[in-house]
């Protein structure tokens, strides 16, 4: 039974509720960590190197793929031009590398930072090993996602940082300037939030009442607004309106919501 999915650029992975992760979808970077770097896989693929570890998250990004195991490790695979694997160079892998971090709520961020999406407040162009985002160092982060150029955090009481690359809105501060620190998300804040999820130009936010927000491109219709207009500030999903909402998930240009069904 699967708990957790997530979404890259061109493939996608997935978490079951026994640890064990599966993957399909492009190839050609090593994304899938299946150790081959086929063209595609079609069908959900079983990643045999991490089936003795038991894991507990997973994360996608444009061709690259992330694993947490319980006891806190980190695994990395994919694409790696501009050190988004965070293990010091430039070099791509097919198969699982293990970083540690600390689990103490500190935020680390590692790769291309071309519009701040990394929220060091430098102007360098990528960072190919993981640095501590200072500005955030005395709020405690429980969750964090990152999207094409843009990268949020998620504190224990429910506020909301965004920062990167922000030309469609997609960090939700009402205008369209890119910001290299993590900038408060206001209305957001107002909302208690427990979820965010990232697309390429796009967010989700899922609050602790089941209402979705989202916000940034609306090209595709990803916004779920019944129309393809940006949105600077987050949006309530309207159509979601008393639904009891429990996951948000962004791919590249899509979004999905898991519902919890009531039966009388």
């Amino acid at each position: 039974q699967v708990s957790q999915v997530a979404c890259g650029s061109q493939h996608s992975v997935a978490l079951t509720k026994d640890g064990q992760l599966y993957t399909w979808g492009q190839d050609c970077r090593g994304q899938l960590g299946l150790g081959t770097r086929k063209s595609v896989c079609r069908s959900p693929q079983h990643v045999p190197s991490l089936s003795a570890i038991p894991l507990i998250q997973v994360a996608a990004g444009g061709d690259q793929s992330f694993a947490l195991s319980v006891s806190g490790g980190v695994f990395s695979w994919g694409r790696n031009d501009c050190g988004q694997l965070g293990l010091g160079d430039t070099k791509g892998t097919v198969k699982s590398i293990m970083l540690i971090f600390l689990t103490d709520g500190q935020l680390y961020t590692w790769g291309q930072d071309s519009r701040g999406q990394l929220g060091l407040g430098t102007n360098e162009q990528y960072v190919n090993s993981p640095q501590h985002v200072r500005s955030l160092s005395a709020i405690p982060v429980v969750q964090v996602a990152a999207g094409g150029e843009q990268s949020f955090a998620l504190s224990v009481s429910g506020g909301v940082f965004s920062w990167g690359r922000n030309d469609c809105g997609q960090l939700g501060l009402g205008d369209t300037q890119d910001r290299h620190t993590p900038t408060p998300v206001h209305y957001l804040n107002m909302k208690k939030t427990v979820s965010i999820s990232c697309g390429k130009d796009h967010t989700a936010a899922l609050t602790k009442d089941g209402a979705v927000f989202t916000f940034g491109s609306g090209q595709y219709g990803q916004l779920g607004h019944n129309s393809l207009q940006n949105e600077q500030r987050p949006r309530l999903v309207a159509e979601l309106w008393g639904a009891k909402v429990t996951k948000v998930a962004c791919g590249r240009c899509c979004f999905c919501r898991g519902i919890e069904l009531e039966c009388d």
